[in-house]
């Protein structure tokens, strides 16, 4: 049975290194090729993030108990942790490409650490939305994607594809993460595509049989 750490830890070593390897370098055996990142269209982008936001759309009308969302399908975290998690790296992320758009600077990083990610930060923002309504989870991971649509729509070639420091570092010892802006855009996106999964296969029985979750 895969732990969720192990499950986790795959997920953000996957995302670290899809961002910060080196196209021309081969980078490593991913499911989402790092060169991949190097060809993407604005057009793609953004359909990779109405992808995300109807994905989103029809899962929330599939998921109607209170029961469901707060199910533990994880070791440590429930359909609605799930949900806080991506809501927490959609804001996050539009956070980023708004401020480094107008080339603003942050007062924080984010350390991804080992192989375990980003988890201390991870664990801070599903603490703090265990403490709002459902529909209020639900509602930021809505809004954050719709934000990241118009993003992806309106910014000028120059800034979406600039190479720009974000606050994140990455490897010990640590060193600045850096992407273009409409790279962290689809790096968040390939994200939630991973977990709206995960949410799906423990709906169609997978999870509970299989421990793949």
């Amino acid at each position: 049975m895969k732990s969720e750490s192990v499950l986790f830890a795959r997920l953000e070593t996957e995302w670290s290194l899809l961002i910060s390897a080196d196209p021309a370098g081969g980078g490593p055996n991913l499911v989402f090729k790092p060169r991949d990142l190097c060809h993407i269209s604005r057009l793609a982008l953004v359909a990779e993030v109405e992808d995300v936001r109807l994905r989103w759309r029809a899962l929330r009308l599939l998921i109607s108990s209170h029961a469901e969302f707060e199910t533990r399908i994880t070791a440590l975290w429930s359909v609605r942790d799930l949900i806080g998690h991506l809501a927490s790296w959609a804001k996050e992320t539009r956070d980023e490409v708004e401020v480094l758009a107008e080339g603003g600077r942050f007062s924080y990083v984010i350390p991804f650490v080992g192989t375990a990610g980003p988890a201390a930060w991870n664990q801070v923002e599903v603490l703090r939305r265990r403490e709002w309504t459902v529909e209020a989870v639900m509602d930021e991971l809505e809004y954050e994607t719709k934000r990241l649509r118009e993003l992806a729509t309106v910014l000028p070639d120059e800034i979406l594809w600039k190479d720009v420091e974000l606050p994140r570092t990455v490897g010990d010892p640590p060193r600045v993460w850096r992407a273009r802006l409409g790279d962290a855009i689809l790096g968040m996106c390939r994200h939630a595509h991973w977990h709206l999964g995960q949410i799906n296969a423990w709906r169609d029985g997978e999870g509970r049989n299989s421990g793949l979750v």
